[in-house]
């Protein structure tokens, strides 16, 4: 079943995933890396790195507990960098219903 494209819970999850400004791999994995970013819905999205278990690897990076997707590389676009994860990033709805 697909969800309807005017429906406010799709637009919010879709907003959700994007995040103000540009960042790199590098720059997600660097120590000045904010431990929180801030998404076009208006609501924080969190990072963390943590060793990884990946050969080839030394970290592995998470935002709301998704993995960045190893290998996936990073898609830079004309006005920002697209980044593949393993999961669906879910905004608190209660947050940011109009």
């Amino acid at each position: 079943r697909w969800a309807n494209p005017d429906s406010p819970t799709l637009y919010e999850t879709l907003m959700y995933h994007v995040v103000l400004g540009r960042f790199l791999t590098t720059d997600l994995s660097a120590s000045q890396t904010p431990d929180a970013l801030m998404t076009d819905l208006g609501q924080r999205v969190f990072v963390e790195t943590h060793r990884s278990t990946n050969v080839g690897r030394s970290l592995s990076i998470f935002v709301n507990g998704c993995e960045l997707v190893a290998g996936a590389g990073e898609a830079l676009t004309a006005d920002g960098v697209v980044h593949q994860i393993d999961c669906v990033l879910v905004p608190d709805f209660d947050d940011s219903m109009r």
